[in-house]
């Protein structure tokens, strides 16, 4: 399957919308997409380019979604919550517009350019915004189920697209409600995995190559339903996240708030892009970086056999 599957799954569902007839405009900051082609020569009068400019990207936007029409502001990961984070906050997230915004080009992606096109803070920044729930999109399934929630938005979205997700998995309105679903349960109850965006699919391809059986939660949304994912992990002797994100106020943090809150107590080890010892400025491939971390799959591999054996060996 072709890179940014799940990113053009997401389009063609946006355009089939607009064929329909749904009052859509697509807002973009990002001049050089050929993936945006088909809308622009479709629909030319709601196709917005605004330049390489990611605050205007939003301000117009959030214009655009106060006229009461459906919105979409779209350009690349790395530039879209970093250098627009005063306008997504104040004109989408006070406001609570109901709008999506869309950034491509999660984690690692686009390592040819270093770490000023790195976005592995993205949503640990909007975890801070009111009303806005950032969706980390990790399979198809989830793309296409946010391609509707566009068209529904009650509130505002934003989602983060990585070009190598390609798997697919079963998804219940449930599920969307709380943020997150079982990839893979057990029903060993000594440790389970937490894991989001392209990490998800990167664990169960780990998980085959074990010979041990863990579970798979994959948490998709920020904020998800704290209560209810507490009440599935709280039989758990420990929990394992797994993120290509900042460690700090990512997954595994909000898992331990979630813990904190919740007063459900279980040793959690977290795996992500640590920052105490600063940024990253060395060039590589997105394989080395991950090596780099502990985020690739040898890794990972030794890294969850080892607290699996830890535990059954305590019982």
């Amino acid at each position: 399957m072709a890179a940014h599957a799940s990113r053009n799954i997401y389009l063609e569902q946006i355009i089939q919308a607009v064929d329909r007839g749904e009052d859509i405009y697509l807002v973009t900051a990002d001049l050089a997409a050929p993936c945006l082609d088909d809308f622009r020569e479709k629909y030319p009068e709601r196709y917005v380019p605004v330049g390489i400019a990611e605050q205007n990207l939003i301000t117009v936007a959030s214009g655009i979604a106060m006229s009461k029409k459906k919105v979409v502001a779209y350009t690349s990961n790395p530039f879209l919550v970093f250098r627009a984070f005063d306008q997504i906050r104040n004109c989408i997230g006070l406001m609570n517009l109901p709008m999506t915004i869309v950034g491509v080009g999660a984690g690692f992606s686009i390592p040819e350019y270093g770490a000023t096109h790195f976005s592995l803070e993205d949503i640990n920044l909007l975890r801070t915004c009111a009303n806005i729930q950032s969706i980390n999109i990790s399979d198809l399934t989830l793309a296409q189920y946010m391609a509707q929630k566009t068209l529904d938005a009650e509130r505002p979205y934003y989602l983060r697209f990585d070009k190598l997700v390609q798997n697919s998995y079963d998804l219940t309105e449930k599920e969307f409600k709380q943020g997150f679903r079982y990839l893979q349960d057990t029903g060993i109850e000594d440790v389970c995995i937490l894991s989001t965006g392209i990490m998800s699919s990167e664990c169960m391809k780990i998980l085959e190559d074990l010979s041990i059986k863990i579970s798979v939660i994959d948490v998709f949304a920020f904020p998800f339903d704290a209560v209810a994912l507490a009440a599935a992990v709280q039989s758990y002797h420990r929990l394992i996240t797994v993120e290509e994100m900042i460690l700090q106020g990512g997954l595994g943090s909000s898992v331990l708030e979630m813990l904190s809150d919740t007063e459900v107590m279980i040793p959690v080890r977290r795996f992500g892009v640590d920052m105490s010892e600063g940024y990253s400025a060395q060039y590589g491939s997105r394989e080395w970086h991950m090596q780099r971390y502990g985020l690739d799959m040898e890794s990972l591999k030794k890294a969850f056999s080892k607290e699996v054996m830890r535990i059954r060996a305590s019982k």
